[in-house]
Formats: structure tokens, C-alpha cells, sequence
């Protein structure tokens, strides 16, 4: 999945719609884990519905949108890894065994999340360094 750092601005569009209640609440808690708003989480889950999925169709999408996509990712791993190194800082100054081992599963769950990112953006690099081959070839 690609992850971006939205800003909304006045010249987008504002669209009004309906969705299940449980649908909201669980894109916003995917929203805080990836420090966004809802609407920029929406957006990029919309988007990624968007990305073509067939090698032909990654070959033909554009470098500098797989470029843009990389960077989003390389964004999202610093914030996580930063974010880790809180919590690693807090397990180390726990006063309760209890406090200690909440702290632990977050940085279980942190680890977990970092590197499914590192998977994605491993596999963004894969596609740009590609299209830079492929771009290279007569």
C-alpha cells in the first residue's frame, strides 16, 4: 500500500458521502497509525485502488509518481523507527513490570508495521530501478 503526507487545500474538492460507522472508525485508527488525518488516509487509500497492478501497466506508469511513492514510504519508516525509539526510551524508564510489558507489545507491534513499510518501499525501489532499465534500453 503506498502511504503519502497529504495537505488538503481550498482548491480540492470537498465530497460528502455516507459510510458504516465501523468503516470510520476503523480508517481512523489505520489514519493514526500512519499519521494522517482521515481525509488523507481516504485519499491514499483511493489512490492505491488507482495504481495499475500488471507489469505492463507499472512499466508504462510514470518514474516520477513511483519517485514520489518511494519518498512517502521512506517518510513513513523515519516517522515509525522515530516513534520507536520513543517507546524504546520509555520501556527502559518503566517503573511497573505491567507498563513495561504494555510498552513492549507497542514496540513489537511498531517493529511489525516498520517492516511491512521497508517490504513496500524494497518493492517501489524494485519498480523504479525497472522502469530506469527499461527507460535505458533502446
Amino acid at each position: 500500500m503506498c502511504y503519502r503526507i497529504y495537505a488538503m487545500s481550498k482548491i480540492d474538492l470537498q465530497v460528502n458521502f455516507r459510510m458504516p460507522a465501523d468503516l470510520k472508525a476503523r480508517l481512523e485508527a489505520v489514519a493514526k497509525e500512519n499519521h494522517r488525518s482521515l481525509t488523507a488516509e481516504i485519499v491514499a487509500r483511493l489512490e492505491e485502488s488507482l495504481i495499475p497492478r500488471t507489469m505492463d501497466a507499472i512499466e508504462a506508469a510514470r518514474p516520477a509518481e513511483l519517485e514520489r511513492e518511494l519518498t512517502d514510504l521512506s517518510v513513513q519508516s523515519y516517522h515509525l523507527t522515530y516513534e520507536l525509539s520513543i517507546i524504546q526510551k520509555q520501556i527502559v524508564q518503566a517503573e511497573t513490570d505491567e507498563e513495561r510489558f504494555r510498552l513492549i507489545r507497542q514496540a513489537d507491534e511498531l517493529s511489525a508495521r516498520i517492516a511491512e513499510v521497508e517490504v513496500l518501499r524494497m518493492k517501489k525501489m524494485q519498480q523504479v530501478a525497472m522502469l530506469k532499465r527499461n527507460a535505458a534500453q533502446p
